[in-house]
């Protein structure tokens, strides 16, 4: 009993982060990339990393560089999703899809900031390496017009801004910043 009550614990705690991070993505689409306000996105990207509650994550980038491993959490995902009474989740492709991969590494990025403004050294990489994935993505995405790629600029150098002065404020040694990060 104490094992099922954790998990559920788990789970909410889980869903609450989700629902956190699907709110910041949302932010950062509606502003920077200019995804349309619809439902059927909304579900998509409110539970688009929910599997991940019984499946797992591994730290990125580890899934995206490997496609044997990626294979198998895409066949556990919809499995755990239908454990979890999580089922008929639109299907999202296109430049949708890469739009909403694109806000999912900025939350990924800002979340590594947060973390690292905590005290947490091993957030460093996980901050360039989102940056640099979502940039890439961004280049590599014909669809994405002149003005969102500069809007996505202009805001992850507002992050970065917002982040080197907490970590000034904290009084906090830290070994990269927006000048060093291209050497990580």
């Amino acid at each position: 009993m104490d094992a099922l009550v954790r998990q559920r614990s788990l789970e909410r705690k889980g869903v609450q982060l989700n629902e956190e991070g699907a709110r910041l993505r949302r932010e950062i689409e509606v502003s920077l990339l200019k995804i349309p306000n619809h439902i059927r996105l909304d579900l998509g990207l409110r539970h688009h990393d929910t599997a991940e509650l019984v499946v797992g994550d591994p730290p990125f980038p580890v899934k995206a560089e490997d496609e044997g491993l990626k294979a198998g959490y895409d066949r556990l995902e919809p499995l755990a999703l239908d454990r979890m009474g999580v089922d008929q989740l639109p299907k999202i492709a296109g430049i949708e899809r890469a739009k909403i991969k694109i806000c999912d590494l900025l939350e990924m990025m800002t979340h590594g900031m947060t973390e690292r403004e905590m005290g947490n050294l091993l957030a460093a990489p996980i901050v360039i390496r989102t940056e640099r994935a979502a940039l890439a993505r961004m280049e590599q995405e014909p669809d994405i017009t002149a003005g969102e790629a500069q809007r996505v600029r202009a805001w992850i150098d507002a992050q970065w801004e917002r982040h080197e002065r907490v970590l000034r404020m904290a009084d906090v040694n830290h070994t990269y910043s927006r000048s060093t990060r291209s050497r990580l």
